[in-house]
């Protein structure tokens, strides 16, 4: 059977300017009159639902870039995003002080699985999936999916799915 390849907690990351207090929320309630910053292409259940019960808006546009942009400009309150991107673009697109200006809120807004996706129709996918899956296999049995995943700063947040859970 297919394995998911690694499972991430979307979280909320948000602007942490000096002179605010630091946003935090454990209910969706918590972010009544907020402006979460979204991307035109990206479903937010949660946030959406919320919406429509007037609790917060949802400010769409742009990609991650122009949002975390506004993130630090005060202009929308809070952005969904894996930690593991935010920390891409911090880490390419902002200076040090920049960087400073966004923290994450430990609460979990949903998880989610990442799987390797090919069209089974084609003979060679096959081929490739058995040998990705094998491979896969090989490298958590002898520990270095671990270290690959614990080593990146990009993924210090993934939470590594144990094989006997992978396809739950």
């Amino acid at each position: 059977m297919d394995q998911a390849v690694l499972r991430n907690l979307d979280k909320v990351h948000y602007c942490k300017p000096v002179r605010i207090k630091a946003l935090k929320w454990k209910s969706i309630e918590d972010l009544k009159g907020k402006r979460i910053g979204g991307t035109a292409h990206t479903a937010y259940p949660l946030f959406e639902e919320a919406q429509k019960q007037g609790i917060l808006t949802i400010d769409r546009g742009g990609n991650y870039d122009i949002l975390l942009k506004k993130l630090r400009h005060n202009e929308i309150d809070a952005v969904p995003l894996i930690k593991a991107v935010c920390r891409y673009y911090q880490l390419t697109t902002m200076n040090k002080k920049e960087r400073g200006q966004i923290t994450y809120s430990p609460t979990v807004i949903e998880s989610r699985r990442y799987y390797l996706i090919l069209n089974k129709k084609l003979p060679e996918n096959k081929t490739l999936i058995a040998k990705f899956n094998k491979g896969l296999r090989i490298i958590r049995e002898n520990g270095t999916y671990d270290k690959i995943i614990n080593d990146s700063i990009f993924t210090r947040d993934i939470i590594l799915i144990p094989d006997n859970q992978a396809d739950q």
